[in-house]
């Protein structure tokens, strides 16, 4: 009788332990689920080719969660910066087009031949910094390695000085946390 009693114990301390188990594994992925970032919007079919002609579409990044509300751009609206001209020249585009629910519109004009690249990114600061590789010519790949920098441009699609701008949108001000300031790791290549 002890013996059976002591089998009995023994199957429901293990089913009792598998139970547990499972009900961790179940709690544990349905936590992780939730601090998964969202799904990207589906956007529908759009030509990023705008009113000045420029083309090409390189860089691409969304707004963030977050971004500061007040100015030309909103969370999940999507940036695209153009490499080509109006000609098709490679390596002379000079705009980044915003998108909203389908629809296009300009969201920054730099000097014509600025050479924006794929280097583009937004911080939930309030601000985006995108590539700039200006080709001569359209020689592409460029003979003079070097020339580019890393604009800052504003909510309003405004290009900022660049030690203002820059000081700005990266935080100067070491008082911050971490967690509140904007992070970025600038590598050559």
């Amino acid at each position: 009788m002890s013996t059976t009693h002591n089998r009995k114990t023994t199957v429901s301390f293990r089913m009792l332990t598998r139970a547990c188990a499972v009900l961790a594994f179940f709690w544990i992925g349905t936590a992780a689920a939730d601090a998964l970032p969202q799904p990207l919007p589906i956007f529908p079919l759009v030509s990023t080719t705008i009113e000045n002609g420029e083309l090409n579409p390189y860089g691409v990044a969304f707004v963030p969660a977050g971004f500061p509300q007040g100015g030309a751009l909103s969370t999940g609206d999507l940036l695209v910066s153009n490499f080509n001209n109006s000609a098709n020249v490679q390596g002379t585009g000079s705009t980044i087009v915003k998108v909203t629910n389908g629809s296009t519109s300009l969201f920054f004009a730099g000097t014509p031949g600025l050479g924006l690249t794929t280097a583009l990114g937004v911080l939930q600061g309030g601000f985006v910094l995108v590539g700039s590789l200006p080709v001569p010519a359209g020689a592409c790949p460029p003979p003079v390695p070097g020339r580019g920098a890393i604009l800052v441009v504003d909510s309003n699609g405004q290009l900022g000085s660049p030690g203002i701008a820059a000081e700005r949108a990266l935080g100067s001000d070491h008082s911050r946390s971490r967690r509140d300031s904007n992070r970025v790791r600038i590598q050559r290549a």
